[in-house]
């Protein structure tokens, strides 16, 4: 009876496991501005989520340093999205205008979050830069290392269908325990 109970329990947990909010998460420590033409960033490879909802995508306590000597200095924060649902294409997008200008030689800390489920944002098909398809950059229109980002992290929040690694991994545990249990 026991085992009838933990495999159905396990059964009734896979569908609530299967469609999942899943953060992506890039570490944004070191990250610096050399040129203001160009964005700098982290990449994933993130095939396994090629196609999957984008709810929001978000700055989580970054520590961002602006360098002395400068007139005003800015940063602004980007995003890789697929935005063909919404007729933008698909490419690195800035949601919001730049933020500044800052003191020189100030040290500021950003909390943003974006809610792009309303354009369907998705993730970029597989390797749709060669070898990745997901990635969070920041940029400004000073350069020359002006911005640097002392710590915190830049992340994606999926709506998917593919189960996070610690769902299948709980799914897993408790296949093993009802085997373990028989034998």
């Amino acid at each position: 009876m026991k085992k009838t109970i933990a495999l159905c329990a396990a059964a009734a947990i896979a569908p609530i496991a299967a469609a999942d909010l899943v953060e992506l998460t890039f570490d944004m420590t070191g990250v610096s501005i050399d040129n203001p033409a160009f964005v700098y960033g982290a990449v994933q490879e993130q095939n396994l989520y090629a196609g999957e909802l984008i709810v929001a995508v978000g700055v989580r306590n970054m520590v961002v340093d602006f360098a002395g000597g400068l007139s005003s200095p800015t940063i602004n924060f980007a995003w890789a999205l697929d935005l063909n649902g919404a007729g933008y294409g698909a490419g690195i997008f800035y949601l919001a205008g730049a933020s500044g200008p800052f003191a020189p030689g100030s040290q500021e800390t950003f909390n943003i979050e974006y809610d792009v489920s309303v354009y369907g944002a998705q993730v970029l098909p597989a390797d749709y830069y060669g070898t990745w398809n997901a990635g969070s950059f920041i940029g400004s229109d000073t350069g020359g290392g002006a911005v640097s980002v002392a710590s915190g992290e830049m992340y994606y929040i999926l709506d998917t269908n593919i189960p996070a690694p610690g769902a299948l991994a709980l799914l897993g545990l408790a296949g093993m325990a009802s085997r373990r249990r028989r034998g």
